[in-house]
């Protein structure tokens, strides 16, 4: 009898720590995907700002890509969009918003500097 109890417990705090596991699995592969939006967010505008100035809000004018990405293994999808609008004459709003999925729910992020 007391080598079934023992048995049940254990077989309670197995699930429990599985259950715990996967619950940090998914919350790290929400971190990395994020992270690497972000990063691609970056490099999207930093090519804007080496662009010239003149040719911004025609170039940039809402334009979109869909960039593939490998992420632990695994292909994702980022969809990105830069926006240049003028601010006045001599300064520029420059903006790269991405956009992705996992798992049925869609994440973004976005990150905009003056020019």
């Amino acid at each position: 009898m007391e080598l079934l109890v023992a048995v049940v417990i254990l077989v309670f705090v197995s699930v429990a720590l599985m259950q715990t596991a996967i619950v940090n699995i998914e919350f790290n592969m929400k971190n990395a995907l994020r992270d690497e939006g972000v990063r691609l967010a970056g490099e999207s505008l930093n090519g804007m700002r080496s662009a010239s100035f003149a040719n911004l809000t025609t170039v940039y004018n809402a334009s979109t890509v869909v960039v593939e990405r490998r992420v632990r293994n695994v292909d994702f999808r980022y969809t990105v969009t830069n926006t240049a609008t003028d601010i006045t004459a001599n300064n520029k709003r420059l903006e790269t918003f991405v956009k992705w999925e996992w798992k049925n729910e869609f994440f973004n992020t976005t990150v905009s500097t003056v020019r």
